[in-house]
């Protein structure tokens, strides 16, 4: 999407500063624990551990191409964490987690306004949430479709692939069914 900021933008600043929370650059890796408790509310596995967040850290840290933050809250415990690497004029979400009790201050959303404002101050002119989702809406921006094309060998194949999602997002359903008690 693009970085066309809305007026929303300044309601969710305003929140965040009421309620004492601020992200900061910590300089330091995401914890686990947030990052297994994000995944784990959505019904997933992370798709890589400590060790290759390290590396990612350890690569981009240096090249000014690595965004890492943290948001505590007024008390000083850390609630929530976000990695946002860019390149060119394009910056990601890489990946952010917060804890379920503090989701009611919406630690992410402070996160994701924090980001998208650091880049775009840096000439960066697009930002990739990385999927859909209806949330992403009230930060404005034009929704860009990427095609995702695949080739199989043989229908076999093709119909076990499309059983196989099929079966993934019904599960996804259920674990965040699940998760919301």
């Amino acid at each position: 999407m693009t970085f066309d900021l809305p007026p929303v933008r300044l309601v969710a600043d305003f929140k965040a500063s009421a309620m004492g929370i601020k992200p900061k650059s910590p300089g330091s890796v995401a914890t686990v624990s947030q990052i297994k408790n994000l995944f784990g509310k959505q019904g997933f596995v992370p798709l890589y551990d400590l060790a290759r967040v390290r590396k990612l850290i350890q690569h981009l840290r240096s090249t000014g191409r690595l965004l890492l933050l943290r948001v505590r809250n007024a008390e000083g415990r850390s609630i929530a964490t976000g990695i946002y690497p860019a390149m060119n004029r394009l910056s990601y979400v890489w990946g952010n987690a917060s804890y379920q009790k503090d989701q009611g201050v919406r630690p992410n959303e402070a996160l994701h306004w924090y980001a998208m404002r650091y880049w775009k101050s840096r000439g960066l002119r697009w930002h990739d949430w990385g999927g859909g989702g209806e949330y992403k809406k009230k930060y404005g921006g034009i929704p860009i479709a990427v095609p995702w094309f695949f080739k199989s060998k043989g229908q076999i194949i093709l119909n076990a692939r499309r059983a196989a999602y099929h079966l993934w997002r019904k599960h996804r359903e259920f674990m965040r069914l699940f998760h919301r008690g």
